[in-house]
């Protein structure tokens, strides 16, 4: 029930927008302004996404745009997949730093701070995952502080389902 279609302003160029819309840099901003449901649920809709900061492609050093687009046509062209699984790829980072350095990371602090991103990204999939374990465990009758200790335990050795 919320698809949302997200259009490039005037002067913006629409490839550059979209790669800033699909790094984590901005997917970690969407976890913070989206709304966690019962369940865990990450949904956002139209208001929260005009709240939300997103970097004007407009104002990048013309320089750093060139590597930016590279790496995000590495990506555009594949199945995008769950978080934990993507914060493994090579192209995804390249993509990630690209953005970092594109809004004026130095090199070592872009790369630094990606692993950083990465971690807070999938600590929040586990979280969510935790929360939509535990409201099940709810509704069938069980205590939430007993599946939390089993949620844990299955959340780190299974697949997440956070999409990006």
């Amino acid at each position: 029930d919320n698809l949302l279609k997200i259009r490039a302003r005037a002067g913006v160029e629409p490839r550059l927008l979209a790669a800033l819309l699909n790094s984590h840099v901005t997917a970690l901003i969407k976890q913070a302004y989206g709304r966690h449901r019962n369940e865990g649920m990450l949904k956002t809709q139209a208001a929260d996404i005009k709240r939300m900061p997103v970097p004007d492609p407009r104002r990048l050093d013309a320089r750093a745009t060139a590597p930016l687009l590279e790496a995000f046509d590495a990506i555009a062209t594949r199945k995008v997949g769950k978080i934990p699984d993507e914060c493994a790829r090579s192209d995804r980072r390249a993509l990630d730093q690209a953005v970092l350095l594109a809004l004026g990371y130095a090199g070592d602090e872009a790369g630094r701070t990606v692993g950083r991103l990465y971690d807070a990204l999938i600590e929040s999939c586990r979280r969510e995952r935790v929360w939509e374990i535990d409201a099940v465990a709810r509704r069938a009758g069980r205590s939430a502080a007993a599946s939390t200790s089993i949620s844990v335990d299955s959340a780190s050795e299974g697949p997440l389902e956070c999409a990006t």
